[in-house]
């Protein structure tokens, strides 16, 4: 085999290698994406208001029993009650570590009165002995500003903020299932007396029809020895 037919088999090889090489670089497609979400009519973004005062619902139903039982469960609910303790202690904490935000000023005063015996052994023969009477009065006054500069405060001020937030949803929606609770309950009951209503009609109905077919049996048997 001469030198130009190894040249070519060669130049056939490369190209062969040549062809199966990957192909270019994998590309991600461009992917229209908008800018916001958007819903059309009659649908809307819903914003939810959990730590929204829900009011007395119940009294759009205009029963007054309802509204004695509802007035009865807030206001002797201990889960509701520790609902409201963790809300006040959630906005104590809020209160006290927004205080930090602000200068801190702090005030004291001492008021103290001492009196000296005479009788308080000698120091000096020459200096005459005699009760004496000391007042001292002292006023402090301090003032204290921290400068946020690594955020410290700030983010325990959004911190104690967001868990104050978190407590008046949970009270909220304790409140809200309790009168739930307590409507549906008595709802129920309403039910059940209705039920139990015409369930007696129907056994007076009843009694009524089966003293009427006796009458009328004994009637003819009257009629027919007749």
């Amino acid at each position: 085999m001469n030198r130009r037919s190894i040249r070519g088999i060669a130049l056939a090889a490369l190209t062969l290698l040549g062809a199966c090489a990957a192909g270019p670089d994998y590309q991600k497609p461009a992917i229209y994406m908008p800018a916001a979400w958007k819903t059309e009519a009659p649908w809307r973004e819903a914003a939810p208001k959990d730590a929204a005062d829900k009011g007395p619902w119940w009294e759009r139903f205009g029963d007054a029993q309802l509204n004695k039982l509802q007035e009865q469960a807030l206001a002797q609910s201990p889960t509701l009650v520790i609902a409201g303790a963790r809300l006040a202690q959630a906005r104590a904490s809020l209160a006290a570590v927004s205080s930090q935000q602000l200068p801190q000023v702090g005030l004291s005063v001492r008021d103290s009165r001492a009196r000296i015996s005479a009788a308080r052994p000698l120091t000096n023969n020459n200096a005459p002995q005699f009760t004496t009477t000391q007042s001292d009065y002292v006023v402090n006054l301090a003032v204290g500003y921290e400068l946020d500069l690594a955020g410290r405060v700030q983010r325990g001020v959004e911190g104690a903020r967001a868990s104050a937030e978190q407590s008046a949803i949970d009270f909220e929606n304790v409140r809200l299932l309790l009168t739930a609770d307590v409507a549906t309950a008595y709802f129920n009951l309403r039910a059940v007396d209705v039920e139990l209503d015409v369930l007696r009609r129907s056994i007076e109905l009843q009694r009524k029809s089966l003293a009427y077919a006796t009458t009328r049996h004994r009637s003819e048997e009257h009629t027919s020895e007749l």
